[in-house]
């Protein structure tokens, strides 16, 4: 993966998981440091799971595997890409 981009680039990270104001506030907190170009939440036809999704520049392969690696440790996340 890491030839297949070249950085720095704009990436999209998507989270999927409960739909409470913790798991939203923990994944939009990874992104503090970045420039947000855009974030969009939509959630579940029952209201129980949300999906994140966050645009923002990306430096390099390094960068892109350390956010990563916080999506995946956030309590109440079911799903990432």
């Amino acid at each position: 993966m890491k030839e297949m981009i070249e950085f720095p680039t704009i990436f999209t990270f998507k989270a999927m998981g409960e739909n409470t104001e913790d798991f939203k506030k923990d994944i939009k907190e990874i992104f503090t440091r970045h420039e947000t170009a855009m974030i969009t939440e939509n959630i579940s036809t029952k209201g129980t799971y949300t999906s994140i999704s966050i645009t923002v520049e990306v430096i390099d392969f390094d960068e892109l595997q350390n956010i990563y690696t916080k999506i995946k440790e956030t309590k109440g996340l079911k799903f990432h890409l």
